[in-house]
Parts: structure tokens; C-alpha cells; sequence
């Protein structure tokens, strides 16, 4: 029987999740709230993340390190099938180079089909410029200019080969309250029904400099949201962002 053209891959691949997560579910579960632990991992395309390695090209063919990579999740929200939203002021500081920093727990979220996940990439002006937070917002982190400027959201820093083959500092730092980055992951009706769920949250750096705006680091290489001609960088690496996550399984 030949497959409908229409029918993406990726979309079969969403409903089988969903058929698997509700097969696994433990049965007898009566509570009417639910527990997701959402596990940022991160990765460039295919390959895992080696640190200090020229082992990456972007899209614009440019050859670059990652030496540190760091981001805000924050202000998370499931959204039910019938619009209904549940939201949780929580923030989350993932440090790629160390795994136990990677995820945040939800708890009593009601049960139901979940249509969508909501998160920023950022924090929020409420809280970007108060300098005496603790947790993920403690300034201790490195991930701050000072009260005016606010939070770095997200900051890639390595190497890139330059088109004289000279390794050259690459540094992305995203922030100020216009690159507070909105993400929407949907579910297409995950169920949730009581019983605790990890949901792994991929983060593909490359996507982050591939579309809908291409960046070649030897125009685009150094960039601190601070100077003139950041504006238009700030929203385009915005952009990216929003694209650059996207659920990889649930378990």
C-alpha cells in the first residue's frame, strides 16, 4: 500500500510517540495531576557537542568550536487541546558541559491532551534587570551584564576558521529585553494522566545560525548585543531561536 503523499514522516513519527507514551503509561493511576521533567539536550545536527573541537560547519560553510555554550529556558506553559493554559514562572540555566544542569521538574499539571509547549529563551523584564536573585538568576553565573543591560540569554563562545584558515574568536552573546526569544513546541495531544513523564527538548545549535536567517561568522563572528549594529542581529538570532528546539522522545 503506498503511503499518502501528505502525510509527512515527522507527523507519523508524533503520532507513534504519543501511541508508545500512552502504552507505557502505568495503569491505575488516579491522580489528576500530572509530573514532567522536560531535559534540554543539545547537539549540533547529528553530532554530539565535543568541547574545544574545530569540529563543526555551520550552514554558511564556516568551520567552529564550542567552548562554551550556556542558555535561559524560562516561563514555561501547557496548552490543553481546548486552549486551556497552565503556566510556570520557573527559570533554568542549561550549561551544556555539565548534564546535571539540563532539567527542571513540573509538577501538578492537570491531566489531559497537550497540544502544545510553551517556553522562552530569556528572561522576562519583570526579572531582567534585578540583580539580587538566587537559583538560576544568581549574577554568580556569569550570565549577566549589569541591572541596566540585563541577562545574557544565550552565549556560544570557540573558534572559527576564518577564510585565511586562522582559528578567530566566535562569540554570540544574545540579550536586552528585545531578544527575549519565544519558543512553541507542539504535542499533538500527548496524553498526560497522572503518572510522571520526561520530555527530552533537542537544541540544535546549528539551527540557531541556519534559518530563517543564515550567518556566516566572518560578517557575523563577534556580536554583544550591545553595540549599534547589533539591533538587526538581535532579532534575526531571535528568529533563529524560536526554530532552533524541538521535542526528540518522550519516556
Amino acid at each position: 500500500m503506498k503511503m499518502n503523499k501528505q502525510v509527512s514522516y515527522s507527523t507519523l513519527a508524533l503520532i507513534l510517540m504519543v501511541v508508545t507514551f500512552s502504552a507505557c503509561k502505568k495503569e491505575g493511576s488516579h491522580s489528576p495531576y500530572s509530573k514532567v521533567t522536560l531535559s534540554f539536550e543539545n547537539a549540533v545536527d547529528d553530532q554530539a557537542i565535543k568541547f574545544g573541537a574545530i569540529d563543526y560547519v555551520n550552514p554558511a560553510g564556516n568551520q567552529y568550536s564550542v567552548d562554551l555554550l550556556k542558555y535561559y529556558v524560562s516561563n514555561f506553559a501547557f496548552v490543553r487541546g481546548d486552549d486551556s493554559v497552565f503556566n510556570f514562572q520557573r527559570y533554568l540555566l542549561v550549561d551544556a558541559s555539565d548534564s546535571t544542569k539540563w532539567s527542571i521538574t513540573l509538577d501538578s499539571i492537570p491531566n489531559g491532551a497537550f497540544k502544545a509547549l510553551r517556553f522562552y529563551v530569556g528572561v522576562d523584564s519583570a526579572h531582567n534587570h534585578t540583580l539580587s536573585q538566587d537559583g538560576a538568576l544568581d549574577p554568580s553565573h556569569g550570565m549577566i551584564w549589569d541591572w541596566k543591560t540585563g541577562y545574557i540569554f544565550f552565549k556560544h563562545e570557540g573558534y572559527y576558521k576564518n577564510t585565511a584558515g586562522v582559528n578567530t574568536p566566535l562569540t554570540q552573546h544574545l540579550g536586552t529585553d528585545n531578544g527575549l526569544v519565544k519558543v512553541e513546541i507542539p504535542l499533538n495531544g500527548i496524553p498526560l494522566d497522572g503518572g510522571p513523564a520526561n520530555m527530552h527538548i533537542r537544541f540544535n545549535l546549528n539551527d540557531a545560525y541556519r534559518s530563517p536567517n543564515k550567518f556566516d561568522f566572518n560578517k557575523d563572528g563577534f556580536h554583544m548585543s550591545s553595540g549599534v549594529g547589533d539591533v538587526f542581529w538581535i532579532k534575526d538570532m531571535a528568529d533563529n531561536l524560536s526554530r532552533s528546539f524541538s521535542l526528540h522522545r518522550i519516556d
